[in-house]
């Protein structure tokens, strides 16, 4: 019979090193237009009327509604019929020689969406419509404050 011999425990350590290397492919080529639409508030507790043209502030809130373009009555969200903000950065490719002015519009929006009457308004805002013009995204950053990226869209 083979009598067995006791030993003190050992702990082995173990320490991960990266030993591969990974490229990541850039895309240097295409600049963005990088923007988050933070207009309104997400969660529908507040809706709004998007109005295309700038606010004049020496005619009423009635006047400026009548000399814009509601744009929010093409584009309806079901049970509400007004627009919220979705929140998610987007990114609008730019081709040369065009700025910010070619890809949005200047608006302003009414927070009293529900009763067809106007209410505070909000003077401007910029308004992309989507990539297909499909869907509109409000932002507060303002003309130039849209910031350019280029590549990855990051």
């Amino acid at each position: 019979m083979e009598k067995k011999i006791w030993s003190k425990p050992e702990m082995n350590e173990f320490v991960f090193a990266a030993n591969e290397y990974v490229a990541a492919c850039l895309d240097t080529k295409n600049t963005y237009l990088k923007f988050v639409c933070d207009f309104g508030n997400k969660f529908l507790d507040s809706l709004f009327d998007i109005y295309v043209g700038v606010y004049d502030n020496n005619k009423t809130k009635e006047e400026n509604a009548a000399n814009s373009e509601l744009l929010t009555k093409d584009y309806i969200i079901p049970g509400t019929g007004n627009y919220h903000a979705c929140g998610d950065t987007h990114y609008v490719q730019k081709e040369d020689g065009k700025d910010w002015t070619d890809y949005f519009w200047v608006g302003w929006a009414d927070s009293d969406s529900r009763d067809g009457e106007i209410g505070r308004v909000t003077e401007q805002v910029c308004i992309w419509k989507g990539e297909k013009n499909d869907n509109v995204h409000v932002t507060t950053q303002l003309g130039t404050e849209i910031e350019n990226v280029t590549g990855n869209r990051s």
